[in-house]
């Protein structure tokens, strides 16, 4: 039997790799976090260019509208 403390070849083998496996995971974690940090980043921003397109797009038709009113509203008033 062993005693407290005691260890058999096995017993090293699996804390050993126990350890290499925490150190992979640690060294694979920045990586997988900064991929999804990047990924919520280009999701934010196409999402805010999907938001600043529709805004411009909005803008546009309202100056184009008004504008074509002033000219249907001038040409309206000259034929009369």
């Amino acid at each position: 039997m062993l005693g407290e403390g005691e260890e058999t070849a096995n017993t090293v083998g699996v804390n050993i790799q126990n350890k290499n496996s925490r150190e992979d995971n640690r060294r694979a974690c920045p990586i997988l976090a900064r991929l999804i940090l990047h990924i919520n980043v280009l999701i934010q921003m196409k999402i805010c260019f999907i938001i600043l397109f529709d805004s411009f797009t909005a803008l546009f038709e309202f100056v184009s509208r008004s504008i074509s009113g002033k000219i249907g509203k001038n040409l309206y008033l000259l034929l009369i």
